[in-house]
Parts: structure tokens; C-alpha cells; sequence
């Protein structure tokens, strides 16, 4: 009986480390997955509160990959409080097609999206003249009324 109460003494409870993770409105992120750098065996992920509970040492990395592939590399702190993640712009995956894939912040180059909703509305003869004004950095040449 005093073996099985010792037992909670020697769990590794100290080096638990809880957080949540939210979006950049503050809303909470759920369904993320959260892994140590070091260790991809351990997982957790994220309740509908946005809130986790992992096991990592003080200045480990924790990789935070949400739904839609939004990736983010933080460190543990020190201090015992609960983290707080925020998956800022830098986080989010550009798409750039030919299946090449890149973060916001590896990204060199300008990047914009356009949603064909955006676009239905124009009376364009063709799509690059609807593209006009809605992307950022294009520029395309009308032509006459001539095909």
C-alpha cells in the first residue's frame, strides 16, 4: 500500500507543458497537432478550446501544425504558466502550384488570392482583364474590342 502511494511521487509531472493555441483573431485553434521537435512520438492535440497538454523539457521545440497545414516552431519557456501559440500570417502555407509548397515567412516572393466569387462578378472578355484590380502587383493589357 505505501509502494503504490510513492508511485505519484516519481512521475514526470514537472516537465508537463500546457498551452493553447489560437488564431490571429484570438480565436482558439482546435484539432492542432503538437509534437516535439526531438521527439516526433510525442504528440498531442489541441481540444475545441484550443488547449494542450504535452510532456517537453524547458527549451525544446514544439512544431504546431493546424488543419490546413499551417506550420509553427516554438520554444518552451522556463516559467510554468500556460503558453499561449498564436498562428500568425508568418505560419500560413502559400500554395504556389506544380506542388510547391511554402510558409509566409520562407517565402522571397509576393504572393495573392483571388476566389473565383471575386472574380464571377466582372464582365471581362477574359479572365486576365477580371484579374485587374484584384490581385495585387498585376498588370495586364487591354486590348481593343477586336478578338
Amino acid at each position: 500500500m505505501l509502494a503504490c502511494t510513492g508511485l505519484k511521487g516519481w512521475a514526470q509531472a514537472d516537465n508537463q507543458v500546457t498551452g493553447k493555441v489560437v488564431d490571429l483573431q484570438g480565436n482558439p485553434v482546435a484539432g492542432a497537432l503538437v509534437t516535439v521537435e526531438n521527439n516526433p512520438l510525442l504528440q498531442a492535440t489541441t481540444d475545441s478550446n484550443g488547449l494542450f497538454e504535452i510532456s517537453a523539457e524547458k527549451n525544446d521545440a514544439l512544431r504546431v501544425r493546424t488543419g490546413n497545414d499551417d506550420t509553427k516552431l516554438v520554444t518552451v519557456s522556463g516559467d510554468k504558466k500556460i503558453m499561449t501559440i498564436t498562428m500568425d500570417l508568418a505560419s500560413q502555407k502559400v500554395e504556389y502550384g506544380f506542388g510547391l509548397n511554402q510558409t509566409r515567412a520562407e517565402s522571397t516572393g509576393a504572393a495573392s488570392t483571388v476566389y473565383a466569387d471575386q472574380i464571377d462578378n466582372r464582365s471581362a472578355m477574359n479572365i486576365g482583364n477580371s484579374l485587374f484590380g484584384n490581385v495585387t502587383g498585376l498588370t495586364t493589357m487591354q486590348n481593343t474590342g477586336s478578338i
